[in-house]
């Protein structure tokens, strides 16, 4: 045991491996991100147009208030995993 802590500090950071990240790769993702909250807002707005559409029926209206509420889940998601994204590889 004492030998493989000695053996992790002998590890000296020039020796791992370095993250190297492609030049498409950002690219790629932020539009990824981007159609992901794109797809978010058109799913509000159908779950809005559902609502209005409902007719009192109270299936519908929890129907579309489940729309509503699960498209702006994905929608926070979206824009935090880009903001995330944006500061990861701006520290790289």
């Amino acid at each position: 045991m004492i030998d493989l802590l000695v053996s992790f500090a002998q590890i000296s950071s020039n020796s791992l491996p370095k993250a190297t990240v492609t030049s498409s790769m950002p690219t790629v993702l932020k539009t990824v991100f981007g159609f992901a909250g794109l797809i978010s807002v058109v799913f509000v707005a159908m779950g809005g147009l559902k609502y209005t559409l409902s007719s009192g029926d109270p299936q519908q209206i929890k129907q579309a208030k489940d729309t509503i509420l699960y498209a702006l889940i994905g929608l926070v998601l979206a824009v935090s995993m880009f903001t995330i994204f944006g500061f990861v590889i701006g520290k790289v």
